[in-house]
């Protein structure tokens, strides 16, 4: 976690993460259009790597959405080369371009509840407006 942003949270193993591939610049974290290139995985492991010095702490990331130039790859591509899915990629953890995102089962149950929610409120209502009949 970077001491410049005290609000942001701490990527732990298992996190589900983003990974931008350009961070420095004005369009740096952008999800869509042509400038959006970014992976998404899982965090596998914190710690340094060969090619980098001993202190420098890396991300072991999964990649399970590789997304390049605004197209998303969630399956290896035999037409995009090299398409990351699948392979695992190491972003330093002293960098911020690396952000903590929802799982896609958690951004599902929180779709259902905010439903649940709603049919409820028009339940009551339907049934506030019935009794006032």
């Amino acid at each position: 976690m970077s001491e410049s942003n005290e609000n942001e949270i701490e990527i732990k193993v298992g996190d589900r993460v983003r990974s931008f591939d350009f961070v420095i610049g004005e369009f740096g974290r952008d999800l869509t259009g042509e400038r959006a290139t970014y992976v998404e995985g899982i965090v596998e492991a914190i710690e340094p790597v060969e090619w980098c010095g001993a202190g420098c702490n890396h991300y072991a990331v999964r990649v399970e959405v590789d997304c390049l130039q605004g197209v998303r790859y969630e399956v290896v591509s035999e037409s995009v080369l090299p398409c990351r899915v699948g392979s695992t990629v190491f972003p330093p953890t002293n960098e911020n371009g690396v952000e903590r995102i929802k799982s896609a089962g958690m951004i599902a149950l929180h779709a259902r509840l905010r439903a649940e929610l709603r049919a409820r409120r028009e339940a009551k209502r339907i049934a506030a407006r019935k009794d006032s009949e």
